[in-house]
């Protein structure tokens, strides 16, 4: 009994210490914080990492790449029977040129909508339907400091649209007249060779394990010279009907 009443009273002397301790040490910290001197915060760096989930809050949503992704995703659902929603969607990403002063949004959009005009010769009607669109619909507000009328002032809007429309197709037929006689002659040097290729691939094909060849890539080029050039022409034509 008399062991259980003194090992009481040690534990007992042992808990005020470890009290009187623990109140030493608050004081302390309390006495060590009201001595610090306030700190300046942290300055942003201008090149900082940013998480890609919020990069388009920081003004990169209009960068060529982003537009040129969603420009051609719009393109690819472009159709007759959603033309309404999708090309004022297709405006609306052309009129972001409103805050620029060299155009470069609208000519990138006018780019691709040219791209997929001179590729697609099926719906030539549709693409100039669209341009036609995009002229009456243009900003005013967009404008080319570097491209003036005659009284020295920018041409903005649907002018500027049209001007740029206009000039590339003017550029695209002049190149392909100009390539037309390399692109002949490199598709006739080939032409017996892509002559004994298809005969072989003809042969192939009656063969249950025949290989089929591939023909040669002046054969590949001068078709695809040939459907852009027939898309082209076939482009313009669609857009003087719609003056």
């Amino acid at each position: 009994m008399g062991a259980g009443m003194g090992s009481k009273r040690t534990r007992s002397k042992r808990g005020e210490a470890r009290s009187e301790a623990n109140r030493a040490n608050a004081a302390a910290a309390a006495a060590a914080a009201m001595s610090l001197e306030p700190v300046a915060p942290l300055e942003v760096s201008a090149n900082r990492w940013i998480a890609s989930s919020k990069r388009g809050q920081q003004g990169d949503h209009d960068s060529p790449e982003v537009v040129d992704r969603k420009v051609r995703a719009l393109l690819n659902k472009l159709t007759m029977e959603r033309f309404d929603s999708i090309s004022d969607q297709i405006i609306e990403w052309a009129n972001k040129s409103k805050n620029e002063t060299d155009g470069r949004t609208l000519i990138q959009v006018i780019r691709l909508v040219f791209e997929k005009a001179t590729d697609e010769a099926t719906w030539s009607e549709m693409y100039a339907r669209l341009c036609r669109k995009m002229m009456t619909q243009i900003s005013p507000e967009v404008q080319d400091e570097g491209i003036r009328n005659a009284e020295g002032r920018p041409i903005t809007g649907g002018f500027l649209f049209r001007k740029y429309l206009l000039n590339r197709c003017q550029e695209d037929f002049e190149r392909g007249w100009a390539a037309k006689d390399s692109t002949a002659a490199a598709a006739k040097a080939k032409a017996s060779e892509d002559k004994a290729v298809k005969e072989a691939n003809e042969k192939a094909k009656d063969k249950e394990d025949g290989e089929v060849s591939l023909y040669s890539d002046e054969y590949y080029a001068a078709q695809k010279a040939k459907r852009q050039g027939l898309g082209l022409v076939k482009f313009i034509g669609e857009l003087f009907k719609l003056q």
